[in-house]
Parts: structure tokens; sequence; C-alpha cells
């Protein structure tokens, strides 16, 4: 947190009080209500830039969970910073779960400048990545997140050519994954647009094609013969090889230095 805070303190000292931010005195007299106050902060500017961003009409409907997930998978925070906001969501988590009861004033004031800092960054976000790679990557990421916690075991290759041809595929994997108690996070997919139609239409022509396409062939192409999640994920990922405009994030991988 230190290096985030460190890089930012100029600018989270002078826009407190002109961004309605939880100015340092409250850290002082209320380390707790200081650090869950932050926390909304980074919330409510996460749900406001994800509807400007995103093109979003419904403004009331996301989450504000759902919308910093936007945000920490959809590349545009750097690496450190996305990692800080995992950190600080567990440091919270904690927090509402009263693991943590005596809270210094000095860990209160690192959780509050690197929330105020992802607060200054965000804001000032005027693009992301084009709307459907970002929402196709996050959904590869919510396939895999199912598999790994072991949901929707028993989707079959049939229950995905079948959705598919309905049209309902994502509605489906979202109702599998609720009966075994998780999610697919399904508001995010259905509320954006892609190339000017909703995601979920975008995404179901290009897996329409996909399976008009290959069907049948799936184990030849992609070694995949069992599991309809794992069907979705080479799929999906098929759909982005078959796009383009993707250029790696120049000296992340210091290939340019």
């Amino acid at each position: 947190m230190r290096a985030i805070t460190e890089s930012n303190e100029k600018d989270i000292q002078g826009n407190d009080e002109r961004n309605g931010r939880t100015p340092k005195q409250s850290v002082v007299t209320n380390p707790r209500q200081a650090i869950l106050t932050a926390w909304y902060q980074l919330e409510r500017m996460a749900v406001l830039k994800y509807h400007e961003l995103s093109r979003s009409k419904d403004r009331d409907q996301v989450a504000p969970h759902k919308a910093l997930a936007f945000f920490e998978y959809s590349s545009v925070l750097t690496p450190s910073s996305a990692e800080a906001l995992r950190d600080l969501r567990y440091s919270k988590n904690q927090l509402d779960k009263q693991y943590v009861n005596d809270i210094s004033t000095s860990i209160a004031e690192d959780f509050v400048a690197v929330t105020h800092s992802l607060c200054n960054q965000i804001e000032v976000m005027t693009d992301t990545p084009a709307i459907d790679l970002v929402l196709l990557t996050f959904l590869i990421l919510q396939y895999n997140k199912l598999l790994d916690r072991g949901k929707c075991k028993d989707i079959t290759i049939e229950d995905v050519h079948t959705h598919i041809e309905n049209g309902t595929i994502l509605r489906f994997v979202d109702e599998k994954a609720r009966r075994d108690g998780d999610s697919l996070n399904l508001e995010i997919f259905l509320k954006a647009e892609a190339d000017e139609q909703t995601f979920e239409e975008y995404y179901v022509k290009n897996l329409q094609a996909t399976y008009g396409a290959y069907a049948g062939d799936e184990r030849r192409r992609w070694g995949v013969e069992n599991n309809g999640l794992c069907l979705l994920i080479a799929w999906t990922i098929e759909i982005i090889q078959q796009g383009g405009g993707w250029v790696p994030r120049e000296n992340v991988a210091g290939l340019h230095e």
C-alpha cells in the first residue's frame, strides 16, 4: 500500500475536501468509520465511471462490487493498483466480519490514502479497451472461477450446443451457477453494449457462428469433450482470436526498454 500512497500523497491531500472524500481528521477520531466511508466513496466512484465508460442507460442497477470488478479485470488499472484494490477489499471484508477490533490510526491512514488514490485513477479515466474485449476476458474469468470452485460440473457439451442455438447460454450458465450457490455476474453482461447491440446479442451471435462451423469437432480442435464450461472458455477465446486491435501494454514486460 505504501508505494501507491507515497506516489499519490500530494494529489490526495489536495483533493480530499474538493471531492468530498474522507478528511484526515476523521481518520484520527474514528479509524473504523473512516475506512468504511473511504470504501463507500470508492464504490460510488466506480459505479459512476462504469456507467460513463460502458454507456449504460440503467444507472441505478449495477451493484458497486460488480462495478469495481469491472475495473479490476478490464486492464485499465495498473497491475499494482489492481492488487491494491484486492488488498483493500480483503481488509474491508475482515472489518465487516469483525475479525479486526482495534484499528490503529496508521492502518486507517494507509487504507484511506490508497482508496483515495484509486478514486483519483478511476475518476480521470476517459476510455477502456473495446467493451467487447473487456467483457469477453471478464467472462472467461467468470467461467474459470466456476470451474475452480467445482460449480456447474454437470453442464455438458450438448447443453452448451442447445443453449447457444436458443440464444440463452449466459442465462443458462448463471441459473446453474446460482443453483450451486454462485453466480456468473450476469447483470454486467446483460447491461453492456457492444457494436451497437447488447453484449448478450453480440456474444450469442459469435457463439452461434462458431457452433455452426465447428460443432462436433471440439475434441480435435480444442481437446474438449466432457465439460461444457471448458468448451465455453475455448469458444470465447476463439471469438477473441478472430477479432482484432489488441496490442500489448507498452513496457509492462520491459519489451521496449
